[in-house]
């Protein structure tokens, strides 16, 4: 179990039907910030860590399960991760954060060798200026609002009349038919 708070940077291991831990593993390099999420890989080989300060943290798991030492980590999200996931065949890690973003990852399982370098980020072109439109035919936005509002009423008051006007009908036909007898 993983904490926040005063507790923070922490695992605990409990065992069920008892109140006190049974094991307590400081989370190296973690500067008291809690463990959100996390999520084993590969017959538990690794452990990925989703952080309380946006980072993905990969674990090596070693033999003593309480040595979390060798590890790597990787600043994405801006705010806690809030979920780890896998994809089908566990070639990509994905990680959801606090922020609204998702991020996925390759990653190599045993045997797999990773590419030798990374590929830069293909660059991000500033978004063009938007044009301004001017004038008395174009509505603005709270115009273009009031308007949707406006013909959102007007169709439930001609559905509402639609409504009241098939009644009407109905009563008077019973009227005439008991005018009739």
């Amino acid at each position: 179990m993983a904490v926040a708070g005063f507790d923070a940077g922490y695992v605990y291991k409990y065992r069920f039907g008892h109140e006190d831990p049974v094991e307590c593993v400081a989370v190296p390099g973690n500067d008291d910030l809690e463990v959100s999420t996390f999520l084993y890989y590969t017959n538990n080989k690794y452990l990925f860590l989703g952080m309380g300060d946006g980072a993905v943290r990969c674990v090596r798991v070693k033999d003593d399960p309480g040595d979390l030492s060798d590890y790597w980590s990787l600043g994405m999200h801006k705010g806690p991760v809030v979920g780890l996931a896998l994809s089908a065949d566990s070639r990509t890690l994905y990680s959801a954060g606090q922020d609204g973003n998702l991020f996925m990852y390759a990653v190599h399982p045993e045997g797999g060798d990773p590419p030798a370098s990374l590929a830069s980020p293909a660059a991000i072109s500033a978004p063009a200026a938007a044009e301004e439109l001017y004038g008395a035919d174009v509505p603005t936005l709270e115009d273009q609002c009031a308007k949707a509002e406006q013909d959102r009423k007007m169709k439930v008051a001609a559905e509402n009349l639609q409504r009241a006007e098939q009644a009407l009908w109905g009563l008077a036909d019973t009227y005439n038919n008991i005018v009739r007898w």
